[in-house]
């Protein structure tokens, strides 16, 4: 059996070098504030898992929640938002803390949610780019619902013209400063909760949670305020050496694959979404950039429209050839090398219309990918090697790793689908696809039967991956395969429909071989074999290899992790 995990520590270890070689020596402030952080997690035991909804029911039970933020991964964002969108109900009083808004800026922030302004104008207004820095597309979606649901936001960060007219510690007193703004919140609106994104540091008990429960307690005092203080819990994500505890113990790798929520003590939880090489690769990827833009010889200005100034993907080949590396270690087959590909990213939409209209595509082929191009939606062109990308993320990198090498193995490039056998291929491949990016990012969430059935109405494809899914029951245990037969109950599904539903279908077979192989059901040969060789006829490898995928412990729904 492959040593999974000491590949994935291997690339861990890699990029945690690379990291620390572009850091400068941390200032001793920073390095105590941060072995204070370690504090939280210094107990010999991991903690307990929990489930969802103890995590929620938790939420809902104190007035202010704090979660971790690490401001370039997108994930810690996202299950920001998810740990809302779970706790939050219509009509309840509650609002979202954030550093990212210095405090000076809270009418611009009640402006936005009030819709009397736009989130380019609100950006401009509170200097974002230059305040904070972090990628937008990050944050937008909880801003967005925050303003869709009329939940009020807090501008929490000390604002920098204060840096230097005080002589304690800078992280200290943003702590006390943001604790100060959150008790005169609270003591305001005695039914409000409060749930604060904050840096990870920050959140640790010892910092911000113990700032707002000293600073309350006086403020509490000197008004002789009769209410409870205010109580808190604090969420912390992703933690590297707490990550690896669990996925070196074969008893708790086994718990972490139905439940990602794991309660340290009374209060403090680490959510795990993501695999701390992902975290390191987002920062990574942010810090290189940045470099390139500020010291490059030729920085790029963000108004400039010539393309040559900044060419990302010398970076991005190198990038993807080391995610690879854990990806061919483990399916025991050599490299298929990565030269060919050209990364073209939104900025460089120009280059990828010219290269959709010259390349020789079939007409199916042009309409398929002009329509992703569009929609703005990540694509890999294998007949071109064209990776179009809204952000070098993980996932996409890890994932074409993985359709390269299927598509040289298969000999094929074709993407119609006018048969049973062409529908199974395209199925096997968006497998392959997905299981190598669960390779990379074991938290990796993919829609289940129940997450599609709550799509329903977004498309016709999505009702059609429902109504294939049902017929052939791939949640259970029992598998037969008739996709694109006529019945008396459905109409058999149009060519131009069928791509959607076999990378649907693709990536919950990808999930449960995924699960298979790290349970030892499925060895790396009968992955080889299933999946990737083209010895027999795709349909009866599909079958089989869905037969074989049977997991003891598998999710119903992406809802049921956080």
């Amino acid at each position: 059996m492959v040593d999974l995990v000491k590949l994935q520590k291997a690339l861990y270890r890699q990029w945690k070098r690379e990291s620390e070689e572009l850091l400068v020596q941390q200032p001793s402030e920073i390095r105590k504030y941060h072995s204070e952080f370690e504090k939280d997690f210094s107990k010999k035991s991991p903690g307990d898992f929990k489930k969802k909804a103890d995590l929620i029911a938790d939420v809902r039970s104190h007035r202010v929640t704090f979660i971790a933020d690490f401001h370039t991964f997108q994930q810690a964002q996202r299950t920001a938002l998810r740990i809302l969108r779970s706790s939050v109900k219509p009509g309840e009083n509650w609002a979202i803390g954030l550093e990212l808004v210095p405090s000076k800026h809270q009418n611009v922030l009640d402006d936005f949610i009030a819709g009397k302004i736009q989130a380019d104008e609100f950006r401009k207004r509170i200097n974002y780019n230059e305040s904070w820095g972090f990628p937008w597309e990050n944050y937008s979606p909880l801003f967005e619902w925050a303003k869709t649901h009329r939940i009020s936001m807090i501008a929490l960060n000390r604002p920098s013209e204060f840096a230097n007219l005080l002589k304690e510690s800078d992280l200290k007193e943003r702590d006390r400063w943001a604790a100060g703004i959150l008790t005169d919140r609270l003591a305001e609106d005695p039914d409000l909760k409060i749930v604060v994104l904050y840096g990870e540091l920050h959140v640790a008990t010892s910092h911000l949670p113990t700032e707002l429960k000293t600073v309350s307690q006086k403020y509490w005092k000197k008004q002789s305020i009769k209410s409870d203080l205010p109580d808190s819990i604090v969420i912390h994500q992703n933690h590297d050496r707490t990550f690896w505890k669990l996925a070196e113990s074969p008893s708790k790798s086994e718990i972490l694959k139905t439940t990602n929520i794991l309660l340290l003590r009374k209060g403090v939880y680490c959510v795990f979404s993501a695999p701390p090489w992902a975290k390191l690769s987002s920062w990574l990827n942010w810090i290189e950039h940045d470099q390139v833009l500020i010291q490059g010889p030729q920085a790029r200005s963000p108004d400039t429209d010539d393309e040559d100034e900044w060419e990302p993907e010398t970076d991005l080949l190198s990038l993807i050839q080391q995610i690879s590396d854990t990806i061919f270690k483990t399916i025991e087959l050599p490299s298929p090398g990565f030269e060919s590909l050209t990364f073209r990213n939104l900025g460089q939409a120009d280059l990828v219309a010219d290269h959709l209209r010259s390349a020789d595509l079939t007409a199916f082929e042009r309409s398929h990918f002009e329509s992703l191009f569009r929609l703005g939606k990540d694509f890999y062109l294998a007949k071109t090697g064209l990776v179009f990308y809204r952000t070098p993320s993980l996932n996409l990198l890890s994932e074409v790793s993985a359709l390269l090498l299927w598509r040289r193995q298969n000999r094929t490039y074709d993407i119609a689908i006018q048969s049973d056998e062409d529908f199974c291929r395209e199925v096997l491949m968006q497998a392959f696809g997905f299981w190598g990016s669960l390779l990379l990012n074991p938290n990796r969430k993919c829609d289940f039967l129940k997450d599609l059935r709550k799509r329903k109405k977004e498309s016709e494809m999505i009702r059609a991956s429902i109504r294939i899914l049902e017929k052939e029951k791939l949640w259970e245990d029992e598998v037969g395969f008739s996709f694109l037969k006529k019945s008396k109950r459905s109409k058999p599904i149009p060519p131009k429909q069928r791509l959607e539903p076999a990378k649907l279908i693709g990536r919950i077979i990808g999930h449960r071989c995924y699960q298979a192989f790290v349970e030892e059901n499925l060895d790396i040969s009968e992955i080889r074999r299933l999946l990737l060789t083209s010895r027999a006829g795709y349909r009866d490898r599909l079958v089989e290899i869905a037969m074989k995928a049977k997991t003891r412990k598998i999710n119903q729904s992406k809802a049921d992790l956080i």
